[in-house]
Order: C-alpha cells, then sequence, then structure tokens
C-alpha cells in the first residue's frame, strides 16, 4: 500500500485526478485501521481516541456546510478566463455575526460597508448542479455583512475541452450572455471560511506581490487601505506589484485604480504604490486605451523583484511582505523578503 500512496501523492496526480489520490488515501486509511485492529487486539486502545476525533471533526464540518447559498449574479470579467460569481448566504451562523462584530476593521466602517468575513479568508465551494462531490477552494473578494453577500472569482483553466468544474462554472456566463436561460438562484454549498485573517498592526510597511488569480486574495484589502488613506485614517505605506498575464484584467478594477490614480500618482510623498506588469504581447492602442480607462501607466515583462522591492532594505521586521500566485512568484517573493529582512506571508488553501 505504501508504494501506491507515494504514487497517488505525486504532484502530477494530486493536481490532476484529486479525487483519484483523496479516494485512495480514504479507502488506504480504512483498510490500514482495520488491519491493524485486527492483527493486534490491543490496538483498539489507540485506534478509537483518533477515530472518534475525526468523525467529530466531520459531523462539524458537515453541518457548517448544510448553510444556505444561492448564486445571484454571473458575470465574466474583462479578462474573458475569469468569472465572477456573487453569492447571497440566507444563513449566517451567530459565530459569523460575533467574529464580525469583533474584526478590527470592520469597526472602522459604516453598517452598509462592513464585511460579513475578514481579509484572507477562503471557502471550499461544491456546486451540486455542475458536481455533487467537487470541493473547490475559493478566495472571498469581497463580503458584505447587511446584504449578506459574497463575491468570488473562478478563474478557467489555460486550456481543456470544457468539463472541468470551473469550466463548467464559468460557462454559465456564456449561457447568459447568449440569452439562454440561467438559473441565477441555483443552489451552493460552502464550507468555511478558513484562513487566517491579515492582521497588521505591528507594520509600518505592508507590500502585496500578486500574480494570476492571486489578487484575489489581496485586492478587497487593498482597496480598504486604500480608502482609509484617503480619508487619513492611516499611516502605514502600502505598496502593491500586480502581475498578469493579459492586461484586461485591470479593468475590472478600473474605479479602485482611479481613486489611487486621482489621490497618489503624482505625490512624491504618497504612502500608495502600484506598479503593473503583464506578459501577453498586446496591441499598442490596446494598452494604450487600458491606460487611459485606469489612469495608470503599464510595463511590459515580468519585473524583477529584488530591483522593485529593494526599497524595503533597512526597514527589517517593520516590512510586511505578503505574497499571492504561481509558486514561483511566491518563491522569488520569499527569497526577497528574507534577503532584506521583513517579514513573509503567503496565502494557502490549508486546513
Amino acid at each position: 500500500m505504501i508504494p501506491v500512496f507515494i504514487v497517488l501523492s505525486s504532484s502530477r496526480v494530486r493536481r490532476g485526478y484529486y479525487w483519484l489520490f483523496y479516494g485512495a488515501h480514504i479507502i488506504g486509511a480504512f483498510v490500514t485501521v482495520t488491519l491493524v485492529v485486527w492483527h493486534a487486539s490491543s490496538a483498539w486502545y489507540y485506534v478509537i481516541p483518533p477515530v472518534i476525533l475525526y468523525v467529530v471533526d466531520q459531523l462539524l464540518l458537515m453541518v457548517k456546510s448544510t448553510r444556505i447559498a444561492h448564486v445571484t449574479k454571473v458575470c465574466r470579467l474583462p479578462d474573458p478566463r475569469y468569472v465572477k460569481l456573487t453569492v447571497r448566504m440566507d444563513e449566517v451562523f451567530k459565530s459569523e455575526h460575533y467574529e464580525a462584530s469583533m474584526d478590527v476593521y470592520n469597526k472602522s466602517l459604516n453598517g452598509r460597508r462592513k464585511k460579513l468575513f475578514a481579509f484572507g479568508q477562503f471557502f471550499w465551494m461544491c456546486v451540486p448542479s455542475i458536481s455533487p462531490f467537487q470541493w473547490h477552494p475559493l478566495c472571498v473578494v469581497d463580503s458584505s455583512l447587511s446584504k449578506r453577500e459574497c463575491t468570488f472569482v473562478v478563474q478557467a483553466p489555460k486550456a481543456g475541452d470544457g468539463s472541468s468544474w470551473s469550466e463548467r462554472v464559468c460557462a454559465l456566463s456564456e449561457k447568459e450572455k447568449k440569452g439562454v436561460v440561467c438559473d441565477k438562484m441555483m443552489e451552493l454549498k460552502l464550507d468555511g471560511p478558513y484562513g487566517e485573517p491579515i492582521v497588521i498592526d505591528a507594520y509600518r510597511k505592508i507590500l502585496m506581490v500578486v500574480g494570476g488569480a492571486g489578487f484575489v486574495s489581496y485586492i478587497s484589502f487593498f482597496s480598504y487601505m486604500l480608502r482609509r488613506a484617503i480619508k487619513e485614517e492611516t499611516q502605514i505605506s502600502v505598496d502593491l506589484v500586480w502581475l498578469c498575464k493579459d492586461p484586461k484584467i485591470y479593468m475590472a478594477f478600473q474605479a479602485i485604480l482611479r481613486e489611487y490614480s486621482a489621490r497618489f500618482d503624482n505625490d512624491p510623498e504618497r504612502l500608495f504604490d502600484i506598479r503593473l506588469f503583464y506578459t501577453q504581447r498586446v496591441a499598442p492602442a490596446e494598452v494604450s486605451e487600458i491606460e487611459s480607462s485606469i489612469k495608470l501607466s503599464l510595463e511590459f515583462g515580468r519585473p524583477n523583484l529584488v530591483k522593485e522591492l529593494s526599497y524595503i532594505e533597512g526597514l527589517g521586521t517593520f516590512t510586511l511582505v505578503m505574497a499571492s500566485g504561481p509558486p514561483a512568484l511566491l518563491e522569488s517573493t520569499q527569497k526577497v523578503a528574507v534577503r532584506f529582512g521583513a517579514h513573509y506571508r503567503e496565502e494557502s488553501f490549508v486546513l
């Protein structure tokens, strides 16, 4: 069984055939526990406590995942690889109301703008009409306590035959665009929230490096900090280095980018800074159109992070570097943070 586990635990199997990996390990665990108890008569002393703990944990997760949630809006972002889902939660647990009321960021917001979930958290989502057994982790891009709504962004894979979960979710927007009746009130199952909330009390400088779909982790937090800075409610300096393939994605957040441009882009002592990069060759006219829309300039190619982030040298542990995106970008960002003595945080879907 051990060689089978090793083979099925390889990255290619886990990422491409997750349910084969997951199912084999569940069956293997059941067989292993059964054989151990069968061959060692006193083994049940040591087996029963963790089995009970596992069962109780799964029951608690099942209760949390029975909340009623529905898709109320489906729309494709300017970069056609991404689809935004607006989800309404008909049931919010008392513990979540309490956590929302205690959240330090929520206390600085008015009633309509208060968040339902903390920045940096994620859910495991299941869409029964697409697949009743598949659960996928998705970051909470934004949330509203008053509306009981959450926003998620789903990215379709680079190439596929349309049968994968993310492709089928993204296809919902195509159905709506073509005039096909799309049931926007389709039921969802959400397990969560999970993830450590963002805490910045001990820092003077916050540096966010995002790539690919990693922007979903921090864009809402950046917007929150930007609006606080505009109102002069914070002196924490926040910078955003955003790397994407298609620059059209910036059009989806032009309101935030324009707010930054109007207040900080021409300020030599600005608290905030944004640097936008793209890697897919696009016609100069299209790039100019995007730049005029967001009121910011774009740079082609991958950034040299050591050069781009060298200004944090000397700030040491008063700087927090946060990264979200492809593994290569995370590794490069972590090396830069270690090199300049800054604290480092990256987002992962670990329970």
